[in-house]
């Protein structure tokens, strides 16, 4: 599986919180990176590609996507209210919202994503992002042993636990 495929994550935050806004249900910065990455994971395994084309490192509260962190660190635990990731637009120099464009499948698998987590809190999807054999506890507990420069989890490994799991996800 190629690591060339995929959507800006920022786009993919924009589309959730949309979505997360038209049903009433803000949600958290922490929420918002852990629910990205649980629906890339379930894209690799139904979808058989990748949902997000940045890459995905491991921090000390899970999987993170630098683009997004940047986008909305600045909230903290507050709920993310009329806020969408932007881009610089280098011909004007100024910034721009970015945008969006799922097909179908992909749609349906962020909702059903949304739609199944939106009861958890961030703190709680982080600890189902840190379980025992998951690719960020696989990616965190090797930097013990060796270096992780970046501590990248590759998608070979997401699709290989989410292949493996079903977490509550027999409703996609």
């Amino acid at each position: 599986m190629t690591d060339t495929h995929g959507h800006d994550a920022r786009a993919i935050a924009n589309f959730i919180l949309d979505y997360s806004d038209n049903h009433a249900r803000p949600v958290t910065h922490l929420w918002l990176q852990k629910a990205i990455f649980i629906a890339h994971g379930w894209t690799l395994v139904l979808l058989q590609k990748p949902l997000v084309r940045d890459p995905i490192e491991a921090w000390q509260y899970g999987p993170v996507i630098r683009s997004v962190f940047r986008s909305f660190s600045e909230l903290g635990e507050r709920q993310i209210l009329g806020v969408r990731a932007q881009k610089l637009d280098l011909m004007s120099g100024g910034f721009e919202t970015v945008n969006y464009d799922f097909d179908k499948q992909e749609q349906k698998l962020i909702k059903n994503v949304f739609d199944s987590h939106k009861n958890y809190t961030g703190i709680q999807l982080m600890h189902i992002t840190h379980k025992e054999g998951a690719p960020w506890r696989e990616i965190w507990d090797s930097a013990k042993n060796k270096s992780n420069p970046g501590m990248r989890i590759p998608n070979d490994l997401i699709l290989k636990y989410y292949n493996n799991t079903v977490d509550g996800f027999s409703k996609i």
